[in-house]
């Protein structure tokens, strides 16, 4: 389900320009000259105005180009959002469904609620079927605000008629993704492995792809959301930090749970290197502990790669970690929500789960007492930012179920709670035994 939310979300926003730019082009394409420079001047006279205009101002052929704009931009989100899906997946489409006795088929709706659109990929065969439904032109424009306006005219009114067009057409293309997270990024599962030997592994493609053409080679297949993975990291610019308001977070984590420094270093051919620094010395992260090594590209995406409005898609960041540096880290998550930072994650730790909770449950205390209890004003979480999925297996498939985030109990933990259950009666019938007479 993760690899599917990173498939949907991670192309939007750098595609979706570009798409709109060739349907737009495409559209303008078949009006008259004349009706051309008529929309042209249309727009430039209000583009003078400080206020937005209403649509029903607007020429009737010009309002059908950012119609058909939009609906073909739409349309070629959905076809290529199938491509992302093998690709994110490492998979072709027709794998993705479930394997039963019978065929089955698997449907995935991508939906935004404002403004209102829908799009559905149903895979019943080898070829998926694309169909989307899109949004009314009027609750997008609608959703262009006076300073959305503002900024537009200030982009635009130098430029000529056309740019004019396309400037105003960039922004309603925008509003029509609005609800888009503006970057997707995704820390997979097995980082402190991927960490390890990511240089052997990016090595190894190198040293082949010099001999393709020549001689038969094989290359390791991974993934679309571990090649992402390795690409950042290889690509990270030393001399480039986020400037968000994360690099507390990454100091946090080198502070109180890897006790030591993790460096981004750089040669003058351009290769980078993971170090960490202890008062020992500099290591590389291929020799240290799974527990660095896993929380070693949390610190990097904190200082280079993360900025105020983006999702990171977090799996399993428990792994490796003694539950009390799970701890650590999920004070650290609710930190990086309440900054500004999106983040879904998956998660079988009861311990992340209750600190989590915890922050929750602080947020609806006096913070003067919460603090008294361990809660510190930023780690306090509001039930409201936060939304909960709870996946079960059953004889027909995988259950998701929603359940509800109370402000004074925070996220149920049922499954938990019943296992510790269990292991707590086990324990207690151990004892009865050992204390029976013989």
């Amino acid at each position: 389900m993760a690899t599917v939310m990173y498939a949907a979300l991670s192309r939007v926003r750098v595609g979706s320009i570009a798409r709109f730019s060739n349907a737009f082009r495409a559209a303008f394409k078949n009006i008259e000259a004349n009706l051309a420079n008529e929309a042209e001047s249309f727009l430039y006279e209000a583009f003078l105005d400080k206020r937005k205009p209403e649509l029903d101002a607007f020429p009737e052929y010009l309002v059908d180009i950012y119609r058909e704009s939009i609906n073909a931009a739409l349309q070629d989100y959905a076809i290529t959002l199938t491509k992302e899906l093998e690709r994110a997946t490492g998979t072709p489409i027709g794998g993705l469904r479930r394997v039963q006795k019978r065929v089955t088929k698997a449907s995935i709706d991508i939906v935004s609620s404002r403004p209102g659109w829908k799009v559905n990929v149903t895979i019943s065969g080898k070829s998926p079927k694309v169909s989307y439904e899109a949004p009314s032109l009027d609750e997008v424009w609608s959703l262009i605000s006076n300073q959305d306006w503002s900024r537009v005219r200030r982009r635009g009114v130098p430029r000529n008629g056309r740019n004019l067009l396309r400037e105003l057409g960039f922004e309603l293309n925008r509003a029509c993704f609005r609800e888009v997270p503006l970057h997707s990024k995704y820390l997979p599962a097995a980082r402190s492995g991927l960490m390890q030997s990511h240089k052997v592994i990016t090595g190894s493609l190198v040293r082949g792809s010099s001999l393709a053409g020549l001689q038969e080679i094989q290359i390791p297949t991974l993934t679309g959301v571990v090649t992402d993975f390795l690409g950042e990291v290889l690509e990270l610019d030393p001399s480039v930090q986020s400037s968000q308001g994360f690099e507390e977070g990454a100091k946090e984590l080198e502070r109180d749970v890897l006790q030591g420094d993790i460096h981004l270093v750089g040669d003058a051919l351009g290769n980078t290197e993971v170090l960490y620094e202890t008062p020992a010395g500099f290591f590389p992260v291929g020799r240290t502990s799974s527990m660095v090594s896993e929380l070693a590209p949390v610190v990097l995406y904190l200082r280079h790669v993360l900025r105020k409005g983006d999702l990171l898609i977090f799996e399993e960041p428990e792994a490796h970690l003694h539950p009390a540096t799970q701890i650590v880290l999920a004070k650290n998550v609710a930190k990086l929500v309440n900054q500004g930072l999106i983040i879904a994650l998956t998660t079988h730790s009861e311990f992340f789960l209750q600190q989590l909770n915890n922050a929750i449950v602080a947020s609806s205390m006096d913070e003067q007492l919460a603090m008294e209890m361990g809660i510190e004003p930023d780690v306090r979480l509001k039930a409201s930012r936060v939304s909960a999925y709870l996946f079960e297996p059953s004889t027909t498939g995988t259950i998701v179920t929603r359940p509800p985030v109370d402000p004074l109990e925070g996220i149920p933990e049922s499954s938990f709670g019943l296992i510790a259950e269990q292991l707590y009666n086990q324990n207690v019938d151990l004892e009865r035994q050992l204390d029976a007479p013989l």
